[in-house]
């Protein structure tokens, strides 16, 4: 492996980093897998997998702080990412730091205010945080988006009955039961 690096073209080649970075993770070094999977996102920085990778081998080092700093980084790096900002809030939530963590979570609407899925993330976030109201909205957001769809409106019919508004989740039980949805949606 190293005299593959001592040859110039392939020693920042991120392909190259990356093949090697990976060898050293399934061997367990991941101070090495670091060291190179940080120089293949350097040069490749829009590359999911080895952001991925990464964050995994600082994990595995026990680095939770580099780790959760890798993974901030990867998710400036490669925009829209749904799952990065997730990850991200639920790492600083885990950190006992909840201003990181509700920026990470609002970045998701923020980032792609006209993505349902980011809407739909988001309404995700807030049932894990008992924040009925604010779930209740981004169904609202989702539906605006999605309006064909019966899923944005089973979330938001569970939401209002999770915040105790039973007249207003009725109507919206009541507008999915009326509607003709498209036959993909059958089983939903």
């Amino acid at each position: 492996v190293l005299d593959l690096l001592q040859i110039p073209k392939l020693s920042e080649n991120p392909i190259v980093r990356k093949a090697i970075g990976l060898v050293y993770f399934e061997k367990g070094k991941f101070e090495q897998a670091v060291a190179q999977l940080r120089r293949a996102v350097d040069v490749q920085p829009n590359d999911v997998e080895t952001h991925r990778r990464l964050i995994d081998a600082l994990d595995r080092m026990g680095d939770r702080d580099g780790a959760t700093a890798q993974l901030l980084e990867s998710a400036k790096l490669t925009g829209h990412s749904v799952d990065l900002y997730k990850d991200l809030g639920r790492r600083w939530t885990e950190m006992n730091q909840p201003d990181g963590a509700e920026r990470a979570f609002t970045n998701l609407v923020e980032m792609m205010p006209q993505e349902s899925e980011a809407h739909q993330a988001l309404a995700e976030v807030r049932r894990g945080q008992s924040r009925w109201a604010d779930e209740a909205l981004q169904w609202r957001h989702v539906i605006r988006i999605r309006s064909r769809e019966p899923g944005g409106y089973l979330g938001l019919a569970q939401a209002l009955l999770a915040a105790g508004e039973l007249n207003e989740a009725r109507d919206v039980v009541e507008k999915i039961i009326a509607t003709d949805w498209p036959a993909r949606f059958e089983n939903e």
